[in-house]
């Protein structure tokens, strides 16, 4: 039997996710059980996505949402790849 994922695959609006969907990234997870190395690495990737829009690349098996970006110049700079929760995504609404 397939236990279910701890997060069901739907946007903080409820509306499903799926790859390829275009997302904007509304909050930013809770680091606080990561070391603070990790911590430190980690916090600016995710504030530097506050507020954007970017491409899903997949749900994994947990529900987590992979998005893959690049941050083009700082100290951050470079490919990255990130997992989030999907309560912190909104899926890019339509112009009526």
């Amino acid at each position: 039997m397939q236990q279910r994922p701890p997060y069901p695959p739907a946007d903080r609006d409820e509306r499903p996710l799926r790859a390829g969907q275009v997302v904007r990234i509304v909050g930013t997870p809770d680091l606080g059980d990561m070391s603070e190395d990790a911590r430190r690495e980690s916090a600016p990737v995710f504030e530097h996505l506050l507020g954007r829009y970017e491409k899903v690349a997949g749900i994994t098996d947990l529900g987590l949402v992979e998005l893959s970006f690049r941050i083009a110049a700082g100290p951050h700079a470079g490919l990255h790849t990130v997992w989030i929760e999907p309560h912190l995504l909104r899926v890019r609404r339509s112009r009526p």
